[in-house]
């Protein structure tokens, strides 16, 4: 019965890999706080940190790379306010990460949408999700320590990951279908 931690480096980059991937599909807070209660708040923070940093990329040029942006702000009223988000892509993003409320892959998402400069976002992001990462972190090592074993909040978290997605393919499915019937 090996755990991440027990694994070492290797733990750590599968870790780190999962938080990049799996926060596309469910709160990255979740993966935090797994990051917490497996490595330790400081290592896991730091682990969680590298992953965040990474998802946060992915999502940016995957959103990019399908075009998305392109389909976005035909008219006139929303190419101003694109133009603005634009401007002002640095301090928007920096205000939207330091929200914990909303979540990660939207803000990634619309600053993509958006046409923020990579640049500004990656400074914004890597400043805005610190606070996040922080309390996430000690949060999550307070609560396993305190009140469940690591291997079961895992568990719990890997649980609740699954069902986010099933839910999440589930609504895609149904929509693709009813599309298929309108046709």
């Amino acid at each position: 019965r090996l755990t991440l931690s027990d694994l070492g480096l290797f733990g750590g980059i599968i870790f780190v890999f999962l938080t990049a991937v799996m926060s596309l599909v469910s709160p990255i807070s979740l993966y935090v706080m797994t990051g917490s209660a497996s490595f330790g708040p400081v290592y896991g923070m730091l682990l969680s940190y590298i992953g965040a940093i990474l998802n946060a990329n992915l999502t940016f040029f995957v959103v990019k790379a399908l075009s998305v942006d392109r389909e976005w702000a035909q008219d006139r009223r929303s190419v101003r306010i694109k133009g603005l988000i634009q401007a002002n892509g640095y301090p928007i993003v920096l205000v939207l990460q330091l929200i914990t409320v909303i979540p990660f892959v939207a803000i990634n998402s619309a600053a993509a949408l958006a046409g923020v400069k990579w640049k500004d976002f990656m400074k914004a992001t890597s400043l805005g999700i610190l606070p996040c990462i922080l309390i996430y972190s000690f949060l999550g090592e307070n609560i396993v320590s305190d009140f469940i074993s690591p291997r079961i909040y895992f568990a719990l978290i890997s649980v609740v990951a699954i069902i986010i997605m099933a839910v999440a393919m589930r609504k895609k499915r149904i929509s693709h279908l009813r599309g298929k019937r309108l046709r």
